[in-house]
């Protein structure tokens, strides 16, 4: 019996000798794992092509400092529920039927940025006279001939994908999308008149989308030249009051990135307001600086090799610079008189 008890002892312990046995790695627990260790890179994009770094960092659409005031509004609406208090000083107000515009000092509360720069009525203040449509460009402005507007981001690739899988079409396209010469995003527009604030996108000239519920119904209109600058929108709130924006902000290799209140009109035809602006002061902004870093995939084919070559990133840093065209009010005409705009210098 002991014999046949040793004999199973040692066929057991040669079992366990010729095994393999598993076993896992004590971890430190103050160093994470690293999950990308060992695997490749791969880019779908010949980045090599992107020449201009400029078109590599984000995209801006600065605005004036007093239009920039007044989209705040539109983007963080002042109310309580949202930590905003109402801070005003009211100077006075235009009465014309059943519209009642007030001219106020008004400063919002959502805190000053270190790139913000002061409105002609003070840093973190603005001039509340009637209102605009203000634009956040995100790629092209959407009105452009390759722009977004009345399509669907999906047919605006595909115009350059083409139905195949991979090719020199596809690489093309992803690099107008990169190189933003096609436009893959809507731009986003913040409205802000006396009686409400709000933002939306819009699809075609008449179908747009508000981002929060709201019973106004706005229009935009398009001219019919591109190139052309005659392009307003018109807004209709519920009390069946028309606001026409038709003077324009713009800034250089962007866009219109605001349109100021032009007239207001109420229900009957002697009930409007109309309002005339200096003309555009030219003023250079510098924005936030970006540091980008360049490196090449496979330059010289056409698909990509799927391994991003080796070697030290050459960082290069860009200052986004952008002229800005300012329009300023000069004028409020109303029934029983106007309202004049007299600036001075402050240097």
């Amino acid at each position: 019996m002991k014999k046949k008890t040793l004999l199973l002892w040692l066929m057991s312990l040669l079992y366990f000798a010729v095994s393999p046995v598993f076993g896992q790695k004590k971890e430190n627990p103050q160093t994470p794992k690293d999950t990308t260790k060992n695997k490749p890179l791969t880019s779908a994009v010949n980045v090599s092509a992107l020449t201009d770094i400029k078109n590599l960092i984000p995209q801006l659409s600065p605005k004036s400092p007093n239009v920039a005031a007044m989209e705040r509004y539109g983007s963080y609406q002042v109310n309580l529920f949202n930590g905003l208090p109402t801070i005003e000083i009211p100077i006075f107000e235009i009465t014309a039927g059943n519209l009642s515009i007030p001219i106020k000092l008004s400063y919002h509360a959502s805190g000053i940025k270190v790139t913000d720069m002061a409105t002609f009525t003070g840093m973190g203040w603005s001039l509340t006279y009637g209102g605009a449509v203000t634009r956040q460009v995100r790629g092209l402005a959407d009105e452009v001939n390759v722009g977004l507007l009345g399509k669907t981001i999906a047919p605006n690739v595909q115009e350059d994908v083409g139905a195949t899988c991979y090719n020199e079409s596809v690489r093309f396209a992803f690099e107008r999308m990169a190189s933003n010469t096609i436009d893959i995003e809507r731009d986003l527009f913040s409205v802000n008149i006396p009686s409400k604030s709000n933002q939306f996108i819009l699809r075609d000239t008449t179908n747009f989308q508000w981002l929060m519920p709201e019973p106004s119904k706005i229009k935009f209109t398009r001219a019919t030249n591109p190139s052309n600058s005659n392009s307003f929108f018109e807004l209709t709130d519920e009390g069946g009051n028309q606001y026409v924006f038709s003077e324009k902000e713009a800034t250089v290799d962007v866009g219109t990135t605001a349109w100021l209140l032009k007239k207001i009109q109420g229900k009957r035809a002697v009930d409007k307001i109309l309002y005339e602006y200096y003309p555009a002061a030219s003023f250079s902004t510098t924005h936030d600086i970006f540091e980008t870093v360049t490196i090449n995939d496979n330059p010289s084919g056409i698909v990509p090799s799927g391994i991003l070559t080796s070697g030290t990133p050459s960082p290069n840093f860009v200052s986004a610079n952008n002229a800005v065209q300012q329009r300023l009010p000069k004028t409020i005409y109303f029934p029983l008189g106007k309202i004049n705009f007299v600036l001075e210098s402050t240097d």
